[in-house]
């Protein structure tokens, strides 16, 4: 029984490990939807939630959100809202907003655009792309 429960307890232990590090990692993605889309619409801030996580899934770029959101960070630090945190437990399910991007830019126009990077999603102002 000692055996068992012992088992029982490191199972457990590693859930826990598991839950509190998988929050932190929302909190994380919530805070650099926040620092960096700020009042974007909510579709826009799970594409680039998803872009963030595409970018922590590939090889090319760091292994954290706060390192790979550096990028985009212009150092203006507001409130994390409960959008926020939507947007980031949205973006983990992966909707596909994104259409598996890990670069976005401001959309000017497509004639500004050089023609590699036209395949890619455009949501409102943004365009997302490989």
């Amino acid at each position: 029984m000692k055996k068992f429960c012992k088992i029982l307890f490191a199972v457990c232990f590693v859930c826990i490990l598991c839950f509190v590090s998988a929050a932190a990692e929302t909190d994380e993605l919530a805070e650099a939807i926040s620092d960096c889309m700020g009042k974007e619409p909510f579709v826009v801030r799970v594409a680039f939630g998803e872009l963030l996580l595409n970018r922590l899934d590939s090889a090319d770029f760091p292994d954290t959100v706060a390192d790979v959101a550096r990028d985009f960070a212009d150092g203006h630090i507001s409130d994390v809202s409960e959008s926020d945190y939507r947007a980031a437990a949205s973006a983990e399910r992966r909707f596909g907003f994104a259409g598996g991007a890990l670069y976005v830019k401001k959309w000017k126009s497509v004639e500004n655009t050089p023609l590699e990077l036209r395949s890619g999603v455009r949501l409102y102002d943004w365009f997302f792309y490989i």
